[in-house]
């Protein structure tokens, strides 16, 4: 399967910090603390107006790191204010950590580790070649979870499978895939591709025979050849000079950030600007709107009336 990379993580890479659940019980969190700051500022400053907003621009700031223009005297007020500075503390200190250490290691690998994770999954695709005796396997054998991979191929019409070996890591490399093959052949052909992660279970294993004629003398000749070649380490020996050695793709290497990556950073910032820009100009209107009322409801200068003998200007 493809090994995860910086690039994937366009929109991922500032929400995997925290788990689903973290981020949906957040807001509630927020909210909780806007209300109990709401009712605090409206126990101990009744004369002030606008206490809703007062205290959303309070909370929020406390979780951006901002202090308050207002200064608590009460301990209850105090003891709240501390609360959320301490938990954004917490919370703050948690995030960066995660985002600093993914954005320098890089991400990290999948979950997956076996082949009943992969059948699980609903997000991921299991293939192998089409017309091979893995095919075969997989719908006569009397395992359920091994069985399952040949049905998920049945129901959709073996679109996963590949005609051939390149066909398959192609698709791997587009994401939300992954080929089965031999050992051998992806040891020999994508060992030193550090884009590909093999996962570390091997399954079906398939032992190799000579065929010779019934009753032919070969048959012990060839047995014995191949029992001591086994046995003297000289089988593993020549695997080892075949296949080339696997890349040491764990090791940690520097690399620059990728525009994807921090674009998410200048679509935030530049809707927060332009959400500012559009607040402003609300604010604009709404206050020529209420001067120029003034003007012509004749409170403006200038205008001057008598009540009970008293000229009000």
């Amino acid at each position: 399967m493809k090994r995860p990379a910086k690039g994937d993580e366009m929109w991922t890479g500032y929400t995997k910090e925290f788990e689903p659940r973290v981020w949906i019980v957040l807001p509630f969190f927020v909210l909780a603390s806007v209300l109990c700051t709401y009712f605090g500022f409206r126990f101990h400053y009744s004369e002030c107006s606008n206490l809703v907003s007062e205290a959303a621009i309070t909370v929020i700031g406390f979780f951006l790191g901002q202090g308050s223009p207002l200064l608590p005297t009460q301990i209850s007020l105090r003891i709240l204010f501390l609360t959320i500075l301490l938990f954004h503390v917490v919370l703050l200190a948690h995030y960066t950590s995660d985002l600093v250490s993914s954005l320098a290691a890089g991400p990290s690998l999948s979950k997956v580790s076996s082949l009943q994770d992969v059948v699980k999954d609903p997000n991921l695709q299991l293939g192998y070649m089409r017309e091979t005796s893995l095919h075969d396997y997989l719908r006569d054998s009397s395992v359920e979870d091994i069985r399952q991979i040949w049905q998920n191929n049945h129901d959709q019409n073996f679109a996963s499978l590949t005609g051939s070996l390149q066909e398959g890591m192609e698709r791997v490399l587009k994401g939300n895939y992954v080929f089965m093959k031999t050992e051998m052949a992806i040891h020999y052909n994508y060992g030193q591709d550090c884009r590909i992660y093999m996962l570390p279970s091997t399954y079906f294993p398939g032992l190799y025979s000579i065929a010779v004629a019934k009753g032919s003398p070969l048959r012990r000749v060839f047995d014995k050849i191949i029992l001591d070649a086994r046995s003297s380490g000289l089988l593993d020996k020549w695997m080892r000079a075949a296949v080339p050695k696997l890349a040491n793709c764990g090791a940690l290497t520097t690399s620059a950030i990728e525009l994807n990556l921090v674009l998410v950073t200048f679509l935030v910032l530049g809707t927060a600007v332009l959400a500012s820009m559009g607040v402003f100009l609300l604010e604009y209107c709404v206050a020529m709107g209420r001067r120029s009322f003034r003007g012509q409801s004749g409170d403006g200068p200038g205008f001057s009336r008598k009540i009970n003998n008293y000229t009000i200007r």
